[in-house]
């Protein structure tokens, strides 16, 4: 089971809370996903995706397994996509964690599906995953604390020229093409 708490910590030292139980003895994982309000991405609206930027702050502060995986989670057309990028071991308080420059082949499907950032693909929800597991020895219920904050994720587009650019562009090639015609005419 995975929950999530609004708040854990107190005053300044507030962060989402995760808890992630495993009540089984086989060597197994689990992951809770956590979506903000708001965090889209429109690649039909706001053009193709090119690259992800997110960091964090994530701790893990009573793991029986040792440590907690932090990363990005995309959902499009209910499918879920991941990536993880760091994790924190147990007592070692807040780590900052982030990766750059993330493009849609850095993402597995959780579930099946394909991932779309083009300019034709659909609304994608950014989020952050935290998983942990029992890596192999079990010691059931392993029950796993920590949690996140200071959460941000930039999209990058894929840059195309302005028009104007573009017809500067056309003009100039016009004139080498008029400029080595002329040359070739002269010998």
């Amino acid at each position: 089971s995975a929950a999530q708490l609004l708040t854990g910590g107190v005053g300044n030292s507030a962060y989402r809370q995760v808890i992630n139980t495993i009540d089984t003895f086989d060597p197994s994982n689990i992951g809770s996903g956590h979506f903000r309000v708001g965090a889209t991405f429109d690649p039909g609206e706001e053009g193709t995706f090119a690259s992800l930027d997110m960091s964090l702050r994530g701790n893990s502060v009573n793991a029986t397994a040792g440590a907690m995986a932090y990363g990005v989670l995309l959902e499009q057309g209910g499918n879920f996509f991941r990536v993880l990028f760091g994790q924190t071991l147990n007592g070692a308080g807040f780590e900052a964690l982030g990766a750059t420059d993330l493009v849609a082949s850095d993402f597995a499907a959780l579930d099946g599906g394909l991932l779309d950032l083009s300019d034709s693909g659909s609304l994608v929800s950014i989020g952050v995953i935290v998983q942990n597991g029992t890596f192999g020895a079990p010691n059931a219920p392993s029950v796993n604390e920590g949690g996140f904050d200071n959460w941000t994720a930039t999209v990058h587009t894929a840059e195309l020229p302005e028009p104007s650019a573009l017809a500067l562009f056309a003009l100039g090639l016009i004139g080498v093409g008029v400029a080595a015609r002329r040359r070739r005419g002269s010998l």
